[in-house]
């Protein structure tokens, strides 16, 4: 009886017995190994191409590599009596025949050893095609530059040798300086850094903890040559960098901010960061951070003639030696600096340069300060290299760090006479790392005033204004309960009204504009002494009823015209009238808001009814000036309406300046001259005059 040599009788043995007999096996067989590279195709030594016999027990579960006692030629080559193998047999049982080669050298952060990839083959087979492995051992030389380079000159080796942290120290203070400097020139290359300490280190320490051993054991002399210098560091045949032009804070109204430089084009911070606290953030003017800092001064002034518009920038050439000339003129860090800038090259060229001639937009960012707005723990609220878009962006959070002030005789709740003395225009209260100038002010709180610090002159100018006006009225309350009871032409007025809101709605918004009149119609400044506001009192005491009549004039005529121009709205229109009744419809919305009495600026309100008769007249002409003439004349209009609008929405506290208030009722004024020009206007108006004001809103 004949046996299969691949049907013995396997199951007689262990798996272990099976491994051990064919490892023992694999040292006679080296030549015989294949590894599986398609389907039914095993690839073997000097990539000789074989298949399993169908007959072996290997065939229908076919391994990785195998390993075979005979290759036969019949109609193709096939492996026959096969075993299982595992690559690590292999490796093990043909070291002497084994070939390697080694990649990429890297520095290990863990191990602090140079590790790189080996590739291990047999008769052109891959046995291991990529293993990491110490490097040091086979290679010294080559871990050596990797040891040196990545290691010690990057930075990423960790030990406590102290000659290392201040190596590494100054690196980075060479780094800050090219960053100041905005140069790539100041350091020494890596190769040259690499001399250093070859020099200095023997030659058989090549990674981490190799040259822990020898630290340890080194003469104190041999430690001392690792520490650098800064002439170790940096190149001798470049400019030195002058280190007061780059300073690393800056001083604004009395407060120091931290500077932090980046050269990094691409990078959003590029350029120099100036960190400042929310609480400062509210009391910084206009145009705090525009000196940059010194290094960049002249840069900045010759990207800045460069905007100017060209009959002037001709004049100006050669732009680099004009800019050397006149900041040797400018004090740094005074005054404003485009007005300052403007004023001296406006005295070159013999003529007036408005300040808004520059056009700062066009300014490499870099050379815009980048504001960083941080808390009290140094964490980044907003960045931004416009101050008046952080301040609008970050309104509420800085309102609410003024919320946390320390008491104050500033502030008091519910006060009901001016018995604090005068207000100062500010005050300094100091926070954590900061001293923060805050803004005493009069805030009117429904119908009570509190004696409140805000964070801006602005907010508190418009706070006090209010306040003021509600204090006067808490101290005549028996004189402005009788007048709100006693309106002439009342009932016809809250008829008008009804639509609107409830009519004490319309009373309490009459009785705020009364008060308004008689304190502010002569005098439109508010007053911070006690006894200026005594005096003003007094004076608007003696106008009250005056002020009362005007007053109810003003509502009594815009709301007979607004009550005529709603009867006419809600008659039936040609469809093709759509557009323009709808614009009315808005300009009405617009105009009338529930507190319109008080809602409208001092100075407007003589002209509300007149508005409105010029919308009603529109209306009127349509039929016969046809709705393709009414179109044309709103496009004149529209750009106007949709300019303010995006400045409103970016920046609600615009509506308070006075620049955007007087643009904003000039487009009244515009529609008036288009739609009902026989009304005439109270300001000459046209297209060029509000585009020219625009220009200088922007």
């Amino acid at each position: 009886m004949t046996h299969n040599p691949d049907q013995l009788p396997t199951r007689l043995l262990t798996d272990g017995q099976r491994d051990a007999i064919h490892r023992a096996l694999l040292t006679g067989l080296l030549g015989s190994i294949a590894t599986k590279t398609d389907k039914h195709e095993f690839t073997a030594a000097r990539n000789v191409k074989t298949s399993i016999h169908p007959g072996s027990g290997l065939f229908k579960n076919q391994p990785q590599w195998i390993m075979a006692a005979e290759l036969v030629e019949t109609t193709r080559l096939y492996a026959r009596t096969c075993a299982r193998v595992q690559p690590q047999w292999i490796e093990r049982a043909g070291q002497h025949l084994l070939k390697r080669s080694y990649s990429d050298p890297h520095w290990n952060d863990h191990s602090h050893h140079v590790n790189a990839y080996e590739k291990v083959t047999l008769f052109g087979l891959v046995i291991v095609p990529r293993r990491s492995v110490n490097y040091g051992p086979i290679e010294r030389k080559v871990a050596r530059l990797v040891f040196i380079l990545n290691g010690l000159i990057e930075g990423r080796f960790r030990t406590a040798a102290p000659f290392f942290k201040r190596n590494q120290a100054l690196a980075a203070e060479v780094r800050e300086l090219e960053a100041r400097a905005r140069r790539r020139d100041l350091s020494l290359d890596a190769q040259q850094l690499f001399g250093f300490y070859d020099a200095r280190l023997p030659s058989d320490v090549f990674d981490g903890p190799g040259f822990e051993k020898w630290f340890r054991h080194a003469e104190q002399h041999h430690r001392h040559q690792l520490q650098m210098s800064l002439t170790d560091l940096m190149r001798d045949d470049v400019p030195p960098v002058d280190r007061a032009a780059f300073p690393s804070h800056t001083v604004v109204d009395g407060n120091k901010f931290s500077l932090h430089y980046r050269f990094e084009p691409t990078h959003e911070h590029d350029g120099v960061t100036v960190d400042v606290p929310l609480a400062a953030l509210a009391h910084l003017r206009p145009g705090a951070f525009d000196w940059l800092v010194p290094g960049w001064l002249q840069e900045k002034v010759v990207s800045l003639i460069r905007t100017l518009p060209r009959a002037t920038r001709t004049r100006l050439v050669p732009a680099p030696t004009i800019a050397a000339e006149v900041i040797r003129d400018l004090r740094f860090g005074e005054a404003d600096f485009l007005a300052t800038l403007a004023d001296r090259l406006g005295n070159i060229v013999g003529e007036v340069i408005p300040r808004s001639s520059f056009d700062v937009s066009e300014l490499p960012p870099f050379l815009r300060m980048n504001i960083c707005v941080i808390d009290e723990s140094r964490r980044t609220l907003a960045s931004s290299r416009d101050l008046a878009e952080l301040k609008e962006k970050l309104a509420g959070v800085t309102r609410d760090a003024f919320k946390d002030l320390p008491a104050s005789p500033w502030q008091r709740k519910d006060v009901k006479r001016w018995d604090f003395g005068d207000l100062p225009e500010s005050v300094s209260i100091r926070k954590p790392g900061i001293t923060v100038l805050a803004y005493p002010a009069l805030v009117e709180d429904g119908q009570r005033v509190d004696l409140r610090l805000l964070d801006s002159p602005e907010s508190a100018a418009r706070a006090m204004r209010n306040g003021m006006r509600r204090l006067f009225m808490q101290q005549l309350s028996g004189d402005f309960k009788q007048l709100g009871r006693s309106f002439r032409g009342w009932t016809i007025m809250a008829l008008h009204y009804a639509s609107l809101a409830p009519s004490e709605t319309l009373r309490s918004a009459i009785l705020l504009a009364v008060a308004d009149e008689a304190l502010f119609h002569d005098s439109p400044t508010v007053v911070r002494t006690q006894a200026e506001f005594a005096d003003r009192a007094a004076l608007a005491w003696k106008k009250l009823l005056p002020a009362a009549n005007i007053a109810v004039d003003h509502a009594a005529s815009a709301l007979a015209s607004y009550h005529s121009l709603a009867r006419l709205l809600e008659q039936k229109h040609p469809e093709h009238h759509t557009a323009a009744i709808a614009d009315v419809r808005g300009q009405l919305a617009q105009l009338f808001p529930p507190d319109f009495p008080i809602a409208t600026p001092l100075a407007w309100r003589p002209h509300l009814a007149r508005f409105i008769k010029a919308a009603e007249m529109r209306i009127i002409k349509l039929k016969s000036w046809g709705a393709a003439k009414d179109s044309d004349l709103m496009k004149q209009i529209r750009p106007f309406q949709l300019q303010l609008t995006d400045l409103l929405a970016r920046k609600p506290t615009a509506a308070d300046d006075a620049e955007v208030i007087a643009f904003r009722w000039m487009i009244e004024e515009l529609r008036v001259s288009l739609f009902a020009q026989e009304l005439k206007t109270s300001v000459p108006v046209s297209v060029q005059r509000l585009e020219k004001h625009w220009m200088s809103i922007r």
